[in-house]
């Protein structure tokens, strides 16, 4: 019985340490700052240094693209199999109609950053850009399929970081008004002719907007914000994300189920999941190093996210996380992010139990190995706050706390991995 027992914990930790998002090799130190796949093989990264990377096997190979442009890129979309545009700084427009094997320049009428790039369809696209007091038009449209584009006023003095659109009229742009850092969250109903300035219930910027229906759409950005509508933006809700840092780019797989990316305090990679809309986050245990720029899913299951310095991860399990796994299977049992996090002296670990139970809440480094034992005896149902000095305890980096319960009811063991960082 003893012997069982063992292998039964064994098991438990490995599936803790088990890996969500797996590193892919891009053969580039240039950051990444947008990731398109049209299927799960085939998709395309750019970047720093006007880099295009190709992939038709789901991330094993990248393939160097001759884009003849030395320009930063900043997004990437494509309409179908063959057509494509990225567009970035000094107004580069590159279309490609054989699938990215040729990539030419268009007329944009601009040397100001081109920063967003959306397709309603293949004749109606729009790109986002920098503007300024000379050259106040935001948006470029063209409904010939990039043929021809042509500066829009929406009104507004405003950088616009990203473009979705939910119809051929309805759309939405977020970003910030240039050096005044001014959130801006705008919206057309007439396919931009005219636009508005919505209420995101936030002074911090936006810099990733996504609608998984008409109805709800997610945006989220500085300061740790994220807000969410359920009625097409006419009424917005913001919340405080559990992991502070600075998120860049958001995508759902449907109207519950989404990620976001970008970078904790302390520039590290921050990835996070949802199931409930929102409501809660959960993040991989899985350390990579740089920032996130962009992520994006083919299908519920395969989605990429890329960064600096030619960071590209992929995950092929829908971004299945070690919470996940416990709150699934769990009678009740919740762990919830510590906080603050990142945190320079103390922070907090909360969790609940829905029964009495056998806890240990256990300290483990970026290998795996044992630090600390926080906790180590019975408890009964209950919330619970343990409080945690890292002075004289640890060095900074990055480190997991795992809650590992014997349920009094079933006798079955259940645990939950979160990741915290720690800066002196």
């Amino acid at each position: 019985m003893k012997s069982l027992f063992v292998i039964f914990l064994s098991a438990i930790c490995n599936l803790a340490f088990s890996q969500a998002w797996q590193q892919l090799m891009v053969n580039t130190s240039s950051n990444l700052h947008s990731v398109f796949f049209l299927d799960a093989d085939t998709g395309y990264t750019v970047g720093q240094n006007g880099v295009i990377f190709k992939t038709t096997d789901g991330g094993a190979n990248w393939d160097g693209q001759t884009s003849g442009v030395s320009s930063q890129l900043n997004a990437v979309y494509f309409v179908d199999a063959l057509t494509g545009f990225a567009v970035g700084d000094d107004g580069v427009i590159l279309n490609t109609q054989d699938g990215g094997a040729n990539w030419s320049t268009q007329l944009s009428g601009t040397t100001l950053e081109l920063l967003s790039v959306y397709f309603v369809d293949s004749s109606n696209g729009y790109i986002g850009k920098r503007a300024t007091g000379a050259e106040p038009s935001s948006i470029l449209k063209t409904t010939n399929g990039g043929t021809t584009w042509t500066p829009i006023s929406t009104g507004y003095v405003t950088d616009l970081y990203s473009i979705f659109f939910t119809s051929t009229n309805v759309g939405f742009g977020c970003g910030e008004t240039p050096m005044s850092l001014n959130t801006y969250l705008l919206n057309t109903n007439d396919g931009g002719a005219n636009w508005s300035n919505q209420n995101s219930n936030t002074t911090n910027i936006m810099n990733s907007i996504f609608f998984p229906t008409a109805l709800t759409g997610y945006a989220c950005g500085f300061g740790s914000t994220f807000i969410k509508t359920i009625d097409g933006g006419t009424n917005w809700v913001a919340t405080v994300l559990p992991v502070n840092g600075t998120y860049m780019s958001t995508f759902f797989t449907s109207e519950q189920t989404g990620f976001i990316v970008g970078a904790g305090v302390g520039n590290y990679p921050v990835i996070m999941k949802t199931t409930d809309g929102g409501a809660n986050w959960v993040e991989p245990s899985e350390s990579f190093v740089g920032t996130l720029n962009s992520v994006h899913f083919p299908d519920a299951q395969t989605g990429y996210a890329c960064g600096t310095v030619g960071l590209m991860i992929k995950t092929n399990n829908g971004g299945l996380t070690h919470i996940e796994n416990m709150n699934e299977s769990s009678p009740g049992f919740k762990l919830h992010q510590n906080f603050p996090n990142p945190f320079t002296a103390e922070t907090t670990i909360h969790f609940q139990l829905s029964e009495n139970s056998d806890v240990e809440l256990k300290l483990y480094d970026v290998n795996g190995r044992e630090v600390k034992t926080l906790i180590s005896e019975k408890l009964i149902t209950g919330e619970y706050s343990i409080h945690f000095s890292a002075k004289d305890e640890l060095v900074s980096g990055v480190y997991y706390y795992k809650l590992i319960l014997n349920s009094e009811s079933d006798g079955k063991y259940y645990t939950g991995v979160r990741k915290m960082i720690y800066q002196q």
